[in-house]
């Protein structure tokens, strides 16, 4: 399986949550992690988009689909709230993968390690 695939992504803050959206189309596996680093957060997202079953890739005359192995490392300052360590909950709507994960208000104050 060829690696080159880089997933797009965007994230927002809500009033009780972060919400990431990723560009994932197709087959493919996701697991989510998160490391606190002071008033930072990271979360880490690896996973892997695979060839569909039914394509068949040695009769395409173009193909500019990209597969394989990704992993994306997004950051995001605590400012006055933190990412609650729980499993995020996860939504498909046609490609674009949704997770949401709970966010704790602190007013101000970020608990180390929390």
């Amino acid at each position: 399986m060829p690696e080159g695939f880089e997933p797009n992504y965007i994230y927002r803050k809500t009033n009780d949550a972060i919400i990431i959206k990723i560009e994932v189309p197709g087959k493919f596996r996701l697991n989510s992690s998160i490391q606190y680093n002071g008033e930072y957060v990271f979360i880490h997202l690896n996973g892997c988009k695979y060839i569909e079953d039914d394509e068949d890739n040695e009769n395409n005359l173009y193909n500019e689909r990209k597969y394989g192995n990704f992993s994306l490392n997004i950051p995001i300052k605590q400012e006055n709230f933190v990412i609650v360590d729980e499993v995020p909950t996860y939504q498909n709507i046609s490609g674009i993968i949704k997770l949401t994960y709970k966010i704790k208000n602190v007013g101000g104050v970020v608990p180390i390690g929390y």
